[in-house]
C-alpha cells in the first residue's frame, strides 16, 4: 500500500482563489495580516489574491494569533477577533455557515459574523495521473489522505486513478492512518 497526501504530491501545492463572496463590508487590511501570519497552502493562496489585488496593502501586528490544525487561524486585536478557515472552524464557534462548492473554501469571520468566503482550487501535477497509474500497474494499492472535503477528494482521486481516499484528515489523522 501507498498513502499519499493531496496536497503538494498529487497536487502542486499552491492553491489559488478562484471565487471570492463577500457579505459584509471589511477590512481587507486585518485579513490579508492574518493570512499572511499562516503557512498554511490555503491561507497563503488568500494571502496571494489580497495582496495581487490590493497592491499596497500591508501587514498589521495582532495582540493574540493562532494557528487552528486542519481548521484555520484566529486573531485578536484591540476591537476585533477575526477567524479565518474551513467550515468546520466557523461552526465550532458558533457561527452557521451553509455553503456548498467543489473547491476548497477559506471563510472569514469578524466578531463571529461571517464577511467573507473565497473558493480556492489546486491544480493537479502534470505527472500525478501517468506515475500513480504505473505504481498501480505493479499491483501497489494507492490511498490519499486530504484535509479536504470528500467533494474535492473525490473529484482529485478520480482524476488520478485512485480508487481509495480518505477526506477531512487533520495531520494527527494522517499519521494514525500510517500507523
Amino acid at each position: 500500500i501507498l498513502v499519499l497526501d493531496k496536497t503538494g504530491t498529487i497536487t502542486i501545492g499552491t492553491p489559488e482563489v478562484v471565487k471570492e463572496k463577500i457579505f459584509k463590508e471589511f477590512d481587507k487590511t486585518l485579513l490579508y495580516s492574518l493570512v499572511s501570519s499562516s503557512k498554511h497552502p490555503v491561507a497563503r493562496g488568500v494571502a496571494k489574491y489580497l495582496k495581487s489585488n490590493n497592491p499596497d496593502i500591508k501587514n498589521m501586528p495582532f495582540d493574540e494569533f493562532e494557528q487552528i490544525p486542519a481548521h484555520g487561524i484566529r486573531g485578536k486585536t484591540k476591537d476585533v477577533e477575526l477567524l479565518g478557515g474551513n467550515l468546520r472552524l466557523m461552526n465550532n464557534n458558533g457561527i452557521d455557515v451553509s455553503y456548498g462548492s467543489e473547491n476548497t473554501l477559506f471563510c472569514v469571520a469578524f466578531d463571529k459574523k461571517i464577511v467573507a468566503i473565497y473558493e480556492l482550487s489546486d491544480k493537479i501535477k502534470e505527472e500525478a495521473k501517468e506515475v500513480i497509474e504505473s505504481i498501480s500497474n505493479y499491483g501497489v494499492d494507492v490511498v490519499m489522505l486530504t484535509g479536504d472535503h470528500e467533494d474535492i477528494a473525490r473529484r482529485v482521486s478520480k482524476e488520478v486513478g485512485i480508487e481509495n481516499f480518505i477526506a477531512q484528515q487533520a495531520p494527527q489523522d494522517k499519521l494514525k492512518y500510517i500507523k
